[in-house]
């Protein structure tokens, strides 16, 4: 009888632990931890809600020239420059880097959208 307790009982109970200790090392969160441990968590039809979109950052260029580019690193295309004192919206962040719309009158035609460094940007 104590064999049927340590098998159903305690064996899940330590992989459990032995997976919660892995998954913390590697830095991860409890929450993404209970998403993939299957058993209770997975069967309560506990879901992670998706992260809303924020809401676009308005920030103004605080460098006379200040490029817009590509992809957010250094040695992506230059796509247009900013003048100092232009209003952008930032909608996401990578890094140090933020992503914007555009302003046609500065960038390539068609561009749409660029990464710009936030250290040259300023709030409102």
């Amino acid at each position: 009888m104590i064999w049927l307790f340590v098998f159903f009982c305690l064996l899940p109970l330590v992989a459990v632990l032995l997976r919660l200790r892995r998954a913390l090392r590697r830095g991860r969160t409890v929450a993404l931890i209970l998403m993939g441990l299957g058993g209770a968590a997975g069967s309560a039809g506990w879901r992670a809600a998706a992260p809303a979109d924020p809401a676009p950052i308005p920030m103004v260029v605080a460098a006379d020239g200040l490029n817009v580019r590509a992809c957010p690193a250094l040695d992506c295309a230059a796509l247009g420059r900013l003048p100092a004192g232009r209003t952008v919206a930032v909608a996401e962040l990578s890094g140090l880097w933020g992503r914007i719309a555009c302003p046609p009158a500065d960038c390539d035609a068609g561009a749409g959208e660029g990464w710009v460094h936030t250290g040259y940007l300023a709030p409102p």
